[in-house]
């Protein structure tokens, strides 16, 4: 592999990594507000639709594991 590829390599890794935490954050956030508005009363309501809340965060984590999991894969076959 040449160090072009590398550093691809490497920058994909590391979007991978940051979109899997990207994932992990709005999944926290979303139970937390659940949670404060079940047990507090509150009526706190997230930004752009409960879609984007429900599944956003799985869609989010389930690219950012495939992308992952594909550049590992071809790494190992690559040398």
């Amino acid at each position: 592999m040449t160090k072009d590829g590398k550093q691809l390599a490497t920058r994909l890794k590391f979007f991978f990594d940051m979109l899997f935490m990207a994932a992990v954050v709005l999944f926290v956030i979303k139970i937390g507000v659940l949670l404060l508005n079940k047990a507090a009363s509150l009526d706190i309501a997230l930004p752009g639709g409960t879609f984007l809340w429900n599944f956003g965060p799985l869609m989010a984590a389930a690219v950012a594991v495939v992308g992952s999991k594909m550049l590992k894969d071809r790494d190992k076959f690559t040398g």
